[in-house]
């Protein structure tokens, strides 16, 4: 008998086939929760590839954003929980079962990272490492966790977020806060996602070493976009009073655990 799918994958795809299939082929591995796999396919290479593993396709128009295609796919499918996933990264078996542990154990958790993994088993900070926030017209560069500016002027206060590359919640959640913004691409989409679930909600984030994420081989995080002063700009003004006049976001992984191998504890919330 089959079961009721319980999470909805929604895998991005980037026009690379190769690592579209590596992420399909380790979703479908080991056991775990019941699972859907959706891709959002922008090419007719990564449809067909997609189509090829049995997942279900999303075929995008090339105007839609990232944002507007993963609203659109939520807005149609019924499981009560998602997972946001880009394309070449292949989840270790038992990933379901473990993201979900924190989820569902009755604390206010609305979103579980992972821990990202390159082809050699080495830690990587999930892509989009740090923004700092500042006012004024031009932002300041995006820079990788553990830099730290020179001069007191350059250290806003910071918050902790998770990497949209890895990110699993409820979909109760993910609808009652508007999900993704329509206006914003990674990596402003989900650090936004994310501070709409922490402060709108007034639940927290996790991130959860046990829910391991590797880069297949010859693939890595998308490349950083330039900045994008609209984006910069309605990020900033969404959240600066909320947070801190000078604002710096970084992920949940910090530099210590890089350069000292320590691991932060299960489920270390987020505050």
């Amino acid at each position: 008998m089959s079961l009721e799918p319980q999470v909805t994958v929604i895998v991005s795809a980037d026009g690379r086939p190769a690592g579209l299939e590596a992420t399909l082929r380790s979703l479908a591995a080991g056991p775990g929760p019941a699972l859907q796999a959706l891709v959002l396919a922008w090419t007719p290479q990564d449809a067909a590839a997609a189509m090829a593993l049995g997942a279900a396709v999303l075929e995008l128009p090339a105007g839609l954003g990232p944002s507007a295609a993963r609203n659109q796919v939520v807005g149609v499918v019924e499981t009560p929980w998602l997972a946001f996933l880009q394309a070449g990264l292949c989840l270790d078996e038992g990933w379901g079962a473990t993201a979900l542990a924190g989820l569902a154990d009755g604390r206010p958790v609305a979103a579980v990272g992972g821990r990202l993994m390159d082809e050699h088993g080495r830690l990587q900070h999930a892509g989009y490492q740090g923004i700092s926030l500042k006012a004024g017209e031009r932002p300041l560069e995006l820079r990788y966790a553990g830099q730290e500016a020179q001069g007191p002027s350059l250290r806003p206060r910071r918050y902790q977020s998770l990497s949209e590359h890895c990110l699993v919640m409820g979909r109760g959640d993910f609808l009652a806060v508007g999900g993704f913004s329509p206006a914003l691409s990674p990596p402003y989409s989900g650090h936004d996602l994310c501070f709409k679930l922490r402060f709108q909600l007034g639940k927290a984030l996790a991130y959860q070493p046990g829910l391991v994420g590797r880069w297949a081989a010859g693939f890595g995080p998308p490349a950083e976009p330039e900045i994008r002063m609209v984006e910069h700009k309605i990020f900033y003004e969404r959240w600066r009073e909320r947070l801190f006049p000078d604002f710096a976001i970084w992920d949940a992984v910090d530099a210590s655990e890089a350069r000292t191998g320590r691991v932060i504890p299960d489920y270390e919330t987020l505050l």
